[in-house]
Order: C-alpha cells, then structure tokens, then sequence
C-alpha cells in the first residue's frame, strides 16, 4: 500500500492510516493512529485521499474508472463518486458508470454527462442473437421463439440458455416444431438461477 500511493499523494501517511484498516491489513508501525480525528473527519480525508490518487493516475495518461453495480451504492461511496465527478473536469478522465436500476438514487454533480439507458432485445434481436450463438447447431423455431420469450430480451441470460441447450445437445430433426416442454426441463428458470447451477457443477 505504502509503494503504491506514497508517490500519489502529498500526506500519504494520513491516508495509510485510513486506508489499512478498510483492508484489515495491519498498520505499520511507524504509522500511529489519530485518537482525536473524530469518524466524520476520517471519512473525508479518505474521500480527499482517494480521489486525489486517482486524479494522480490520470496526470501522466489519459485515464478510464468503471464503477459497476451502483444501484447498490452506499452513501459513502456516493459521496465519493460525486467528489470525483466534480474533479474531473481538470483531468483527462472518462468515468463509466453503469447501474441496472433505473431508480437509483444516484445524482450526478451539474457536469457534461451522456446517459445511454440500455433497453431490453427486441424479439428479432434477440432471435438473431440466438441464430448466431446456436453456431452449426441449429435449433428449431420453437425453441428459438421460446428461448426469446425466456430470456425476456437479456443478452447475458440469451448466452446461458444456449449454452444450456448445448450441453443437452438440443438440434434440429424433422419433427423439432413439435418438441415438447421436456426440452426445457432442467434448464434454470433464471440468471441468478443459471448461475448457481454452472457453481454448483463445479463445486
């Protein structure tokens, strides 16, 4: 920790101080702790340490953040982002914010912002997907409409049903418009669900 900030910063040592216990990594010695900053004023400082070694990062190359999952957002890291956005008006930084809420409570600071709300497949999109997912091993219609209305238009779980059907090897035959259910028994009923069973396989 103390190599990768000590040249970030100015009051680096402040910063360890409040960096090491986030990581539960032990404080060095030389380090002793502040009895009198009160939790108010420690939070502010990381804030301020924070941002400033990212603005650090970005002096010598242009600089692109992700944060992901931000309907999850705590307010401390709220407080962060917010801080950052404003700064980064004076540097050569792109942040990549991306929530899969359209309600969260996120505000972004009055900046230049572009907003791209990513809407759901259409149903011929999402059968296209399919078509070129399922490779040589193509399905029958049924399948593939069932699958689109399945997946409710969400790419990642389009991506985990086919791979699904592979492994049991679903194919076209002559008589597949007329599979029935038994084709889709097994096959999780939803992301969270595909997931788990992919873990559980190789737990």
């Amino acid at each position: 920790i103390k190599r990768a900030i000590t040249h970030r910063i100015d009051d680096h040592e402040r910063l360890i101080r409040l960096i090491t216990p986030l990581l539960n990594v032990p404080l060095p010695d030389e380090y002793t702790p502040d009895p009198l900053m009160s939790p108010q004023r420690k939070r502010d400082n990381l804030i301020d340490g924070l941002v400033g070694i990212i603005n650090s990062m970005a002096a010598g190359s242009p600089l692109l953040v992700i944060f992901d999952d931000l309907q999850w957002v705590d307010p401390s890291t709220l407080d962060f982002l917010q801080k950052l956005l404003r700064t980064i008006r004076d540097y050569p930084i792109m942040c990549l914010l991306l929530s899969r809420d359209n309600q969260t409570a996120f505000k972004m600071p009055t900046l230049p912002v572009t907003r791209i709300e990513l809407t759901p497949l259409s149903e011929a999109h999402s059968l296209e997907l399919i078509r070129k997912l399922s490779g040589i091993n193509k399905l029958p219609a049924e399948i593939e409409k069932q699958l689109s209305l399945r997946s409710d238009g969400n790419p990642l779980y389009i991506e985990e049903l086919i791979r699904s059907l592979n492994d049991k090897q679903v194919t076209s035959t002559p008589d597949s418009d007329h599979l029935h259910s038994a084709t889709f028994q097994g096959i999780p009923d939803t992301l969270q669900a595909s997931f788990t069973a992919r873990l559980d396989s190789v737990g």
